[in-house]
């Protein structure tokens, strides 16, 4: 189950558009740059849209965690989990990275559990009060990372001049996972199995040089870093394909705050090939587009 719950909260798959809930009233940092930056680098034609669409984002992953040693230059508030490779847990990505609050991550997770009972009907009820005595209960809730040792990175946007190197694609937020033996019921009637997870965070990206770096060192929220933001969260449970072991089908819905305050909605395609090496390393071998259909455009 810990391997299936690290595999889901990894993958990036087929994103397919849905209204975001009316209850969740989603956060985005004042500091994030309008996307793109200007009309006037569009003008000059840096990296166009493809014929039919008005903006996209092409991310990869390819990097190797070894599952046997931790790295030297991981920092403290970096705190790995060591039943599911690939995963951290999320506080440095709620207060660094997102820069958010005590208040404001507690909001947070309270959107999250509000959007999984709108769209799957996970009660609030099933919940571990305590995720790590979950005993009794059906669900349970964490914050998460994608332990950047993945290399998880942007090389190609819209309007952006990105480097061979790429920026890093900051992948976290929460996860549920159904931990219930006897599996969990959701709204459209299908009884989901155990280990199924929905997750629901941010992907946080810097379009320059300063986002190419390692971002380990971080110790404090760097709020005067401009990031681009989207929001996603799952539209269908990530379940592992029992005829593919090595593969995990993800549908998600993704969003992006535009001009004016307008909410976007995209949707895109990925694939993604989890590997577990022979000497103890991981790697979740990614490769995906996220996309924004001109009817979607600010």
């Amino acid at each position: 189950m810990t391997r299936l719950l690290s595999l889901a909260i990894l993958t990036a798959g087929l994103i397919i558009s849905h209204p975001l809930p009316a209850s969740d009233s989603p956060e985005y940092r004042s500091q994030h740059y309008l996307w793109p930056r200007s009309d006037s680098r569009l003008k000059r034609r840096i990296n166009p849209a493809p014929q039919g669409l008005k903006l996209f984002v092409v991310y990869m992953a390819n990097g190797y965690v070894d599952l046997n040693e931790t790295d030297p230059e991981l920092p403290p508030n970096m705190v790995i989990v060591p039943q599911a490779p690939g995963m951290l847990i999320g506080t440095f990505f709620h207060e660094v990275i997102m820069c958010r609050s005590q208040e404001q991550i507690e909001e947070h997770r309270l959107a999250a559990i509000e959007y999984f009972y709108q769209l799957f009907r996970l009660e609030p009820s099933d919940y571990a009060i305590d995720p790590a005595n979950p005993s009794g209960a059906r669900l349970i809730l964490l914050p998460y990372m994608v332990d950047p040792r993945l290399n998880f990175r942007v090389y190609s946007s819209t309007g952006e001049r990105i480097s061979r190197r790429g920026v890093h694609m900051r992948d976290g937020g929460w996860i549920a996972q159904v931990i219930d033996p006897e599996g969990y019921q959701i709204s459209n009637g299908d009884t989901i199995p155990a280990g199924s997870t929905f997750r629901y965070g941010d992907y946080n990206m810097r379009m320059d040089r300063i986002g190419e770096r390692d971002f380990y060192q971080l110790d404090e929220c760097y709020q005067e870093f401009p990031s681009l933001i989207l929001k996603f969260a799952t539209r269908e449970p990530m379940i592992q394909d029992p005829s593919e072991p090595a593969k995990i089908l993800v549908r998600d819905n993704v969003w992006y705050k535009g001009k004016n305050g307008t909410i976007l909605t995209g949707d895109g395609r990925g694939g993604t090939r989890p590997v577990f090496t022979e000497d103890g390393k991981f790697s979740l071998q990614t490769r995906s587009m996220i996309t924004f259909p001109p009817s979607t455009s600010p």
